[in-house]
């Protein structure tokens, strides 16, 4: 096509040089007529006339070759004519084409334009909810995982191990406590605490880590107690009460971290006699925080329920070793009235020892509460697993 095309670019030079040659042989023919025309004229003057044989083969022959040459410019025209022609119909074809391209392209590529972004999108959601598959699954398999851990023995359960956690155990033995009744606050499910039905007046509450609940609060808050309340993650509380007193601080064991509990304890806009129930949610810090906090400061709760983590950590040497503390120093001044393992976690296997990897402890002080021994079993019909849907888990009489 292209070869044509420069044909057509060259055909004009072309037919005027064909011209040129044939207006050439046209003069050498007129000349050769004015000649015979001449002699025509000279022979007329003489008669009669006898023409020359050689005169007449001259002539034919002159006029053959012109017929000749008329003949090949004829052809010529008319190959150049249909190439013209076939040139032409294939430009033509070429632009409409090209028209058809591009009314295509101006419906096309709109559509594609807005077509592409949806295109993208469900990409990204499929590869989305892949992860989320994905995600799940690995949470399944760990979970069996540690499932299994629990079920078969642990192989490096030494007995004296499983004695030193049990021993750590025993000082959470519950007990009950005489003449008073428990009750639950707060949501069911996660978020609610048994705690014994006693609010003496002027009672304020220390709230340690909120997140997204304050139902615990609310309900302690109606019972007539301030309630002040600590959580470093939030900005503000999701619902207000005129009771509520929020300070979004972290409660730990070393000032440059925090607020330690015992500046909260002593803070100014609590009476120094005022009766104080602790309720501590704070994600493992618990530990250090009671094992650096002085016996006087524990005595101004009458209550304390504490969400206490990651009892798998019992294993570890180091982490027994603070257990031990913590729960030996509670066990001074409080008694435990009641336990709940948080469902939302594993059970775990220590020393062939299986445990909730968190358990819910609720204290009561000693002087304040007579207590007797118990045969209760746990969970309790005030008990709700954290996480619904889920079995509870069973810790019978909770005795090591």
């Amino acid at each position: 096509m292209l070869h044509m095309a420069k044909n057509l670019r060259n055909f004009p030079r072309d037919v005027f040089s064909v011209l040129r040659v044939i207006l050439d042989r046209l003069d050498a023919v007129t000349m050769r007529l004015d000649t015979v025309a001449d002699r025509v004229d000279l022979l007329e003057k003489k008669k009669p006339v006898v023409f020359p044989s050689s005169l007449i083969r001259e002539m034919t022959s002159g006029m053959s070759s012109m017929n000749e040459f008329c003949d090949e410019t004829t052809r010529f025209l008319i190959e150049q004519h249909r190439d013209i022609t076939a040139l032409l119909n294939t430009q033509k074809k070429l632009l409409e084409q090209a028209c058809t391209t591009e009314s295509l392209a101006r419906s096309i590529v709109p559509a594609m334009e807005q077509g592409m972004p949806a295109i993208v999108e469900e990409h990204v959601d499929r590869l989305a909810r892949l992860s989320e598959n994905q995600d799940k699954k690995l949470a399944d398999l760990e979970s069996l995982i540690r499932a299994q851990e629990t079920v078969f023995p642990s192989w490096k359960a030494t007995p004296e191990g499983s004695e030193e956690i049990r021993h750590i155990l025993s000082f959470l033995a519950p007990r009950k406590a005489k003449g008073v009744e428990k009750c639950r606050l707060g949501r069911e499910y996660d978020g609610g605490y048994v705690m014994l039905d006693s609010f003496p007046p002027e009672t304020v509450a220390l709230s340690l880590g909120i997140n997204d609940d304050v139902s615990w609060d609310l309900a302690v808050a109606e019972r007539g107690c301030d309630v002040f309340q600590y959580d470093h993650t939030i900005d503000a509380l999701p619902e207000s009460h005129e009771r509520f007193h929020f300070h979004s601080q972290r409660i730990t064991a070393w000032k440059e971290e925090g607020r330690m509990l015992r500046d909260a304890v002593l803070d100014e806009a609590l009476s120094p006699n005022a009766p104080i129930i602790l309720k501590m949610d704070i994600e493992g810090d618990e530990w250090s925080v009671f094992d650096t906090t002085s016996t006087d400061i524990l005595e101004r709760f009458t209550q304390i329920v504490v969400e206490f983590h990651h009892f798998e950590r019992l294993a570890e040497p180091e982490f027994r070793a603070r257990a031990e503390r913590v729960f030996r120093k509670l066990a001074e001044k409080f008694f435990v009235f009641h336990v709940h393992g948080n469902n939302c976690g594993n059970l775990t296997n220590v020393q062939n020892i299986v445990l909730p990897e968190s358990l819910e402890v609720s204290f009561a002080r000693k002087d304040l509460y007579p207590s007797e021994p118990t045969d209760e079993l746990f969970p309790q019909t005030l008990d709700m697993p954290n996480q619904k849907g889920r079995a509870d888990f069973y810790l019978g009489c909770f005795r090591f």
